[in-house]
């Protein structure tokens, strides 16, 4: 069982579609015109099992509550923040608040930015996630460009609530500490 990694699981995931008959979601993904993300808006970060869902979700348990961490990538073409951030999700029990993300840089280095209260679980989840993952840097370096290839197709749709809008001067919500404006912005028009 301590052989059994995010890579191992992964595989798994794309062995069950193969093995349905069905397209594996990153290829269906990179064969399509157009991908549409509902509630997803330009210049946020996107996360890589909302434009290839499917293959799996990655769960980690504390005692009684359930998280995701969703690994999330600017998908814009031009920018190269190079940064990927692991945004972790609380799952169970519902409307729980999240413990925070790691924002990750080239070199593999996480900088941990937790939520009020949630520093020491953000920490735990954090090691949980380097034990599944010990080749975390060369999965972000493999995915990182499929997100680049399939953002110049994703198309936001509404979705239930707005989020607070950004600021043109105010941080890049990708993480790389620049102005948005210098970063991840559209283009002025």
């Amino acid at each position: 069982m301590e052989r059994i990694d995010g890579d191992l699981l992964d595989e798994i995931g794309r062995l069950w579609y193969r093995g349905k008959g069905l397209p594996e979601p990153e290829q269906q993904a990179l064969l399509a015109t157009q991908v549409v993300i509902r509630g997803w808006r330009e210049g946020e970060m996107l996360a890589y099992g909302d434009v290839l869902t499917g293959v799996r979700q990655d769960f980690y348990v504390f005692g009684d509550r359930l998280y995701e961490a969703e690994e999330m990538y600017c998908p814009l073409p031009g920018c190269a923040c190079g940064e990927v951030t692991v945004a972790f999700e609380t799952r169970v029990p519902r409307g729980a608040p999240p413990p925070g993300r790691v924002i990750v840089d080239g070199s593999g280095r996480g900088k941990l930015e937790p939520s009020k209260n949630g520093r020491d679980r953000l920490a735990q989840l954090w090691r949980a996630f380097l034990e599944r993952h010990p080749r975390h840097v060369d999965r972000f370096a493999r995915r990182y460009p499929v997100m680049k290839t399939i953002g110049e197709r994703v198309v936001g749709e509404p979705g239930p609530a707005p989020g607070p809008t950004i600021s043109r001067n105010g941080p890049c919500p990708c993480g790389s500490g620049k102005k948005y404006k210098r970063c991840c912005a559209p283009p002025s028009r």
